[in-house]
């Protein structure tokens, strides 16, 4: 073999293994682009999603100041705490005074339960959102005769559990 055909050889095997090279390299770095991007994408849903969530919540909001400004004894506490009596047609409020105020009641703590996964189960998140501790205060009668409160998951019945436990021991409530 002569040293013009080594060196051809060489010249070639240095230009297929730079082109391997190159071509590996592109492919790295095109699976790197293409899983960056995924990521922020992916992240990006998941922004979109807590955005969206968090508005929900916000108009879940406003929907109970609402029913709140239409009947307005739904927060009133001798009527919260008289519940279970409240649909005695003798009380000031009416016939129908209990059932719309079951039916509050559940759309608050379906609210409470929404907006407690939205703030990724942190009862101190929720706190600082809506004054959690009034609402539980006021509202407690319901969620102790209530018999379905078990369709909430454990960790928001743990929540409101441990409030209630709390303005019990501190005497709040009764």
């Amino acid at each position: 073999m002569t040293d013009e055909t080594v060196e051809k050889l060489i010249i070639a095997a240095v230009g297929v293994g730079g082109t391997l090279l190159g071509t590996m390299l592109g492919g790295f770095i095109t699976w790197r682009i293409t899983r960056t991007t995924q990521e922020l994408q992916k992240q990006l849903a998941k922004d979109t999603f807590k955005a969206q969530e968090r508005a929900a919540i916000d108009a879940m909001l406003v929907k109970m100041l609402e029913f709140l400004i239409a009947h307005p004894y739904l927060e009133n506490t001798a009527t919260c705490h008289a519940y279970p009596e409240i649909g005695n047609p003798n009380l000031r409020n009416g016939e129908n005074a209990k059932e719309r105020y079951e039916a509050y009641c559940i759309y608050v703590f379906n609210f409470l339960m929404r907006a407690f996964k939205h703030f990724d189960c942190d009862t101190a998140k929720l706190a600082d959102y809506i004054g959690l501790e009034e609402i539980v205060g006021l509202h407690h009668k319901w969620w102790v005769h209530d018999r379905h409160n078990y369709g909430y998951d454990e960790p928001f019945r743990q929540c409101i559990q441990k409030i209630y436990d709390q303005m019990r021991k501190d005497g709040k409530i009764t």
